[in-house]
């Protein structure tokens, strides 16, 4: 029930299934239509009465169809598909008509005239007298009656349905193995069709809408040991289902079995896209939908769906009710909007680059009147025309990612929209009208963080969306025309996350905060209030005003994740906050509470997981009050602790030494607290790691005396649970001389002088423990958003420090001076050797950055810096051999000012994710000398390099990933100094243009391009190396792909799932063949044999090196064929098959000099050694040996 009805509707289905859920819509509609609404709206009309006879006759007509679809499928002839198909179109017919009624009675407006219905496609009249729905309703039961009589020429009674249904063999799906009859028992009526229907995250509680839902499947011929698996987040709903068994998922150890089941059926596959990702997570991994699944949903559900691809033949069924739209040009998109029938229910947008014009967005809505799903999302669209409002049926609109700032007032026309999908836009306020879409379920129009969102209010009348399950974002203003945080009261459907921000503004305060009634929203799991920057004025009253509205803003008990943000002005916090009441609550995150003294008694709630205090400008101390007493133990769920900019905080103790409280407590962080001058906590005996930063008063830590640290301190290493222990700039801390720390520990110090006179003078002590770094050299500073204390840091007189971390993570400070003059005033010394700068928020980057003085400066990183115009000057620095950068989207050009020096001594350049960037020029003569590396990700407006490298006398490496657009490879002839290419996610890259390739090109990498399916005729001839990964297999199973490869030395071949055989041209130079990770593959063969290997290794006489590693289908050739006869190194590794081979026919292989099987050397006949007397002992080597060889 959360999806639009297209989604719902069985776009992929026989019409056994799909139609038999249409004609239920339509039933449930009429139902609906037979309300006291819509007999109050035809009271006036004399053909009230005959209307509503109509309907029933309507309704009736189409049930008594559905016992005659039993049994039917793509097995049955032409004739009856045909009427199938009609009885579909009169369906979807039907139901956009009363959907259409319902829309004009939920507008008040009477509905439209009668109109042709041949097809439900043309455009809409206007309003006129509500007898024309009457007028509309006979034409479609005239044509049902039609129907009707047709069905008996077929045999489609009532009881030939249910024949069928019995007697019918299952048919044969292609691609499929069918069931094997001699092992299905039975009687042949019980040989009935079985099936597994999986719904997720269902929340709907009506009963009465599940009995409608399971009404088709009951007549659709389902034999015992069918299914329906259902995954719910709430037990009322499993209970409303009437579950047979209920499976509560503690871990997901079932249903991972399942998918890997699944996985093993073809009908996931892993995705190979984050190759070359930087992932943190490498555990992580994501699956897409085998090719093969895909292909077959395609051909099943071709007369309905279609998928328009720019420079693709295609075709579209005039039935066609679901359509995705592929193209970068304004062109292509006319075209094939000119080619979609009317009758269309979902239209998606995908890689539309040129800019979509207000006028053309005005013609298709115009001409598609019976969407149901609209998704444009990142497109270029500046504007919406107010035409969209014309859209009747419309379900779900997809705006997210535009350009647009504003949505026109038409959009509240729209009282069927279930979905408005504006994230990630500029929007700047919402439509006034907004509030009459009453069957509104998710409006979504957050931002990246909630803190940049560009609405200064919501608008009245928000409350009227009782369906509202999901809102993001609820902007508090005193604005004119703006809701108040009352408007949330009857908004009791919503879930997940809810953010309230900007309650310095809030009209009428702790009033409409008590009316919002957060207590009452059960399915509520994650809520932040945040009360911003305000006026500034911080009089008693206004605080007294906060903690009225704090107060009243009361959260369910159930909720999961609490946030209390940014410049809170109450002195004290409410009762509610810290009472166990809130059972489930495990994530606390309180920050910017300018005013509070003590914090509130949260050690009483008995699930916290995760504790984070930040920015509380009066906090002096914590005791006892903390903890609470309404249990027995203080926090006793709590895992991390991390405290955070307390400049007023002197003091941390409990009152008890006994051991009960903080019993999981694994992690501790006390950062920037310059006024902490000692901790006294007791007994931690589960803690694991400990960090201390900034700060400048602690002295001790009591808590060695008698927590786990002091326990690992003083008893048996072994027992100790102590992991890691940190201190930065802590320069007064120091141990006590009886100090022994247990051996697993990690013990990092920085710039804490005292204790590293402690580390020196008691340095047998370190000795046995796993790793010691005590340095002053590497540094990282966070959040440093005022002047003075960027000053205040003194980097300038660090001469010892090799590295410094830079970052802002946290968005905007209560107190903050201009980003630019803080980064100015965190100039290090000229020592530094590595610099790291992470989420500046500046336009520039300040002057020191490119300093030539800087002559040790050898890598720098700049990431995250969302607001910098331009990069800095660093084409000066002498020393700098990496240079890395990263989002920063706001960048169009880099120019000369960038490389202006030249970059004397860099080597590896790497550009990511600028989402702007259009353009590389570069004047200087002789600039990047040293390059070795060019790395360009994901910079999907840069249409090429130009001649920025043109002038450049280094060899160089270009990787090029993750571009839609091919045309960054129209340009790399001009690059007559790259040698080695490598081009990664091209996902609309069909044809290598080969006359643009480097022209002194020697080795090619192509990786998980999909739809390339051939290798140009055109290729650089200097080509001796080519690996290809996760490509279409299409590439490697014609002979023509490596037929240009006239000069090619050795061939990688990585990850081919589905590769079955490869076909071999004549490659007389190949040296080095190495095929991994295809687990389909069975042979190698050659133009003209469809033999197995040595058909296909006689095509290769100069091999010298085969390398065959986890291809466990793959077969070798019979006894009286032949192994090139210059093999030398042969590593076979998973392939089963091949190693049982190998170890059958010795003889065969006695030429090797190396036989390598699963790592395991076989055979070795060293009479031929590299020069020099080198042994070669693995397969690396092996490689290594080869190519030197090839390259002398």
């Amino acid at each position: 029930t959360e999806l639009p009805d297209p989604f719902v509707s069985s776009v992929a289905s026989p019409p056994s299934m799909a139609l038999p859920i249409t004609i239920l819509s339509v039933a449930d509609m009429i139902k609906r239509l037979s309300g006291p609404m819509v007999r109050d709206a035809l009271a006036s009309s004399s053909s009230a009465s005959e209307l509503g006879a109509d309907l029933q006759t309507l309704a009736d007509s189409l049930l008594g169809l559905l016992p005659a679809l039993d049994g039917t499928d793509d097995s049955v002839d032409m004739q009856v598909k045909l009427w199938l198909r009609e009885l579909k179109c009169v369906a979807y017919d039907a139901e956009d008509v009363l959907d259409e009624f319902q829309f004009h009675m939920l507008s008040g407006v009477a509905p439209a005239p009668a109109r042709n219905m041949a097809t439900s496609s043309a455009a809409p009249s206007p309003p006129s007298p509500s007898d024309s729905f009457e007028t509309r309703i006979r034409k479609i039961r005239q044509r049902l009656d039609v129907i009707q009589k047709e069905r008996s020429t077929f045999c489609l009674g009532e009881r030939e349905g249910a024949r069928r249904a019995e007697t019918m063999p299952l048919p044969r799906l292609p691609g499929y193995a069918t069931v094997n009859a001699s092992r299905v028992y039975g009687r042949d009526g019980d040989l009935k069709k079985r099936f597994l229907l999986v719904l997720d995250d269902v929340w709907c509680e009506d009963s009465s809408q599940w009995e409608a839902f399971k009404m088709p499947l009951a007549t659709c011929g389902a034999s015992r040991g069918s299914m329906v698996l259902v995954t719910t987040r709430v037990e009322f709903v499993a209970n409303t289902l009437g579950s047979r068994m209920i499976h509560r998922l503690g871990v997901l150890s079932e249903a991972n079995d399942r998918f890997d089941n699944l996985v093993k059926r073809s009908f996931f596959e892993l995705s190979h896209r984050d190759q070359w990702y930087d992932v943190e997570d490498e555990e992580e991994e994501m699956f897409v939908m085998h090719d093969l699944t895909h292909d077959m949903l395609k051909t099943i559900s071709m007369d309905e769906c279609s998928v328009l691809e720019e420079g693709n033949t295609f075709s579209i069924s005039p039935n066609a009710r679901h359509s995705s739209v592929v193209c970068s040009s304004i062109q292509a998109f006319s075209e094939f909007q000119s080619m979609c029938p009317k009758s269309l229910r979902t239209f998606l947008l995908i890689d539309l680059k040129d800019e979509l014009s207000k006028e053309l967005l005005g013609e298709l809505f115009l001409k598609f009147q019976c969407l149901r799903v609209l998704d444009l999302s990142f497109a270029n669209i500046k504007e919406l025309p107010d035409s969209v409002g014309d859209l009747k049926h419309l379900r779900y609109l997809g705006l997210k990612g535009t350009n647009i700032t504003g949505l026109p007032e038409a959009v509240g026309r729209l009282y069927n929209l279930q979905t408005l999908d504006s994230q990630h836009c500029e929007l700047e306020e919402l439509p006034r009208s907004l509030g009459n879409l009453v069957n509104l379920r998710h409006l979504l129009h957050q931002n990246y963080d909630y803190a940049t969102t560009s609405l200064s209010m919501m608008p009245r009348g928000i409350g009227n969306l009782t369906s509202l399950r999901t809102l993001p974002i609820f902007v508090a203003s005193k604005e004119p025309g703006s809701a108040s945080l009352g408007e949330l009261k009857d908004l009791n459907e919503l879930r997940g996350a809810l953010f309230i921000v900007r309650l310095h503004s809030a009209a009428n305060g702790a009033a409409s905060a008590r009316e919002a009634s957060l207590k009452g929203k059960k399915h509520l799991e994650m809520l932040l209030l945040e009360w911003g920057k305000g006026t500034g004025t911080r009089t008693r009253s206004i605080c007294r005003r906060d903690e009225a509205v704090l107060e009243n803003l009361e959260p369910p008990t159930n909720l999961k994740e609490f946030r209390l943000d940014y410049n809170y002005r109450g002195f004290r916090f409410p009762k509610w906050m810290g009472d166990p009441s809130f059972s489930s609550l495990e994530t606390v995150i309180i920050s910017g509470c300018i005013n509070c003294e003590y914090l509130p008694p949260l050690g009483q709630l008995p699930s916290l997981r995760f504790l984070s205090i930040c920015e509380m400008g009066r906090v002096r101390s914590l005791g006892s009050e903390f903890l609470g007493g309404g249990i027995p133990r203080g926090f006793p769920s709590l895992m991390a602790l991390h405290f955070r900019d307390m400049p007023e905080w002197k003091h941390w103790c409990t009152e008890s030494e006994e051991e009960g409280d903080f019993p999981l407590l694994r992690d501790i962080t006390l950062d920037d607290c310059p006024k902490l001058e000692a901790i006294s906590l007791h007994n931690l005996t589960s803690l694991r790691h400990l960090t201390i930063k900034n700060c400048s008063e602690l002295k001790s830590l009591g808590c060695l005396s008698s927590c786990c640290m002091a326990e690992g301190l003083h008893r048996d290493h072994s027992t100790s649970v102590l992991e890691h222990l940190e201190f930065r700039r802590c320069p007064q801390l120091e141990f006590s001389s009886q100090e022994q720390l247990p051996s697993q520990v990690r013990l990092h110090i920085h710039r804490c002088h005292l204790l590293k006179r402690w580390g020196q003078a008691h340095h047998n002590r370190l000795a046995h423990i796993s790793e010691l770094r005590v340095t002053g050299e590497e540094l990282s500073i966070h959040e440093v958003a005022l002047k003075s204390r960027a000053i205040g840091e003194g980097l300038k007189l660090e001469e010892g420090l090799q590295k410094l971390e830079l970052a802002w993570h946290l968005g905007e400070f209560d107190y903050e001076d201009e980003p630019e003059e803080v980064l100015a005033g965190l100039e290090p010394h000229s020592n530094i050797r590595e610099l790291v700068i992470d989420g500046y928020r500046g336009s520039a980057f300040a002057a020191w950055l490119g300093d030539p003085s800087f002559s040790k400066l050898v890598k720098i990183i700049l990431k995250n810096c969302t607001e910098c115009l331009s990069l800095p000057a660093l084409g000066k620095l002498p020393s700098l051999k990496e240079l890395h950068i990263s989002v920063l989207p706001e960048v169009q050009e880099i120019g000369h000012d960038f490389t202006n020096g030249g970059f004397p001594s860099l080597e590896i350049l790497r550009l990511q994710d600028m989402r702007s960037w259009k353009k590389w020029t570069m004047t200087v003569e002789g600039a990047f000398p040293c390059l070795r590396d060019l790395i360009i990700d994901r910079c999907p407006r840069l249409k090429g390099l130009g001649t920025a490298l043109s002038r450049t006398k280094s060899k160089f490496r270009l990787r090029l990933r993750e571009f839609d657009d091919v045309f960054i490879l129209e340009q790399l002839q001009k690059l007559p100094k790259c040698v080695t290419l490598c081009i990664s996610q091209f996902p609309n890259l069909r044809e290598l243009p080969g006359k643009s390739l480097p022209p002194n090109l020697k080795e090619l990498e192509i990786e998980d391009c999909s739809r390339l399916k051939a290798l140009s005729h055109q290729l650089p001839a200097g080509i001796c190396g080519l690996v290809l990964t996760a490509c279409n297999d299409r590439i490697l199973s014609s002979p023509r792909s490596l037929s240009s490869f006239v000069s090619l030395t050795y061939l990688w071949i990585c990850r081919f799932p589905t590769l079955k055989s490869i076909t071999f041209g004549s490659l007389p130079s190949l040296k080095e063949l190495c095929i991994s990770s295809c687990p389909e593959l069975v042979s190698l063969t050659c133009p003209s044999s469809s033999s197995y290997c040595a058909s296909g290794l006689s095509m290769l006489p100069s091999l010298r090196l085969l390398s065959i590693k986890d291809c466990p289908m793959i077969r070798f050739f019979s006894p009286e064929e032949q192994l090139p006869s210059l093999l030398q190194y042969m590593h076979i590794s998973g392939c089963q098959i091949l190693a049982e081979w190998c170890q059958e026919h010795p003889t065969e292989l006695s030429h090797l000099t190396k036989l390598w099987i699963d790592g395991v050397l076989i055979s070795a006949h060293d009479h031929d050694q590299p020069t020099g007397g080198q042994l070669i002992t693995n397969i690396e080597e092996a490689i290594s040996n080869i190519r030197n060889n090839s390259t002398t």
